[in-house]
């Protein structure tokens, strides 16, 4: 199974790519690890612009959740806006996605279901190289 990861390649652009998922509580401290460094390459006064791709993420349990739901709301912060694509292939992950969002209680993180969606809601929001980089993230799958 693929891992997860998360880098900024350009600009404020924080990309984050789930394709494990956050089955254990390793994967969510792993994840919240790899979010620190990659927050440490935007300036504390520019909020990043986060795209996720959940595509492949699963559903978690319990104690995974309740971590992630914390790491998120730890980073709310930092953040700008922040959009997170998932595949409609698992309905029970997708419900699980939508209350840790609305758990982590930042008003500008999304859950969204096509790219285009994606682009539209962070465009506005980035640079045009920014933009570009956003469209050849949400192409990998």
């Amino acid at each position: 199974m693929a891992g997860n990861a998360c880098e900024v390649r350009v600009g404020r652009l924080l990309e984050v790519r789930a394709d494990r998922g956050y089955l254990t509580l390793d994967d969510v401290e792993a994840m919240r690890q790899s979010l620190t460094l990659a927050f440490e390459r935007i300036p504390d006064n520019r909020p990043a612009v986060i795209t996720a791709d959940w595509r492949r993420a699963s559903l978690m349990d319990g104690e995974a959740a309740q971590s992630a739901s914390a790491m998120m709301v730890g980073f709310n912060h930092r953040i700008e806006r922040s959009a997170i694509l998932v595949s409609n292939e698992s309905p029970t992950a997708v419900l699980q996605f939508h209350h840790l969002v609305r758990e982590a209680g930042h008003p500008q993180r999304r859950i969204f279901h096509f790219e285009d969606e994606v682009v539209a809601w962070l465009a506005e929001l980035l640079t045009p190289e920014e933009r570009a980089r956003l469209t050849e993230f949400l192409a990998r799958r």
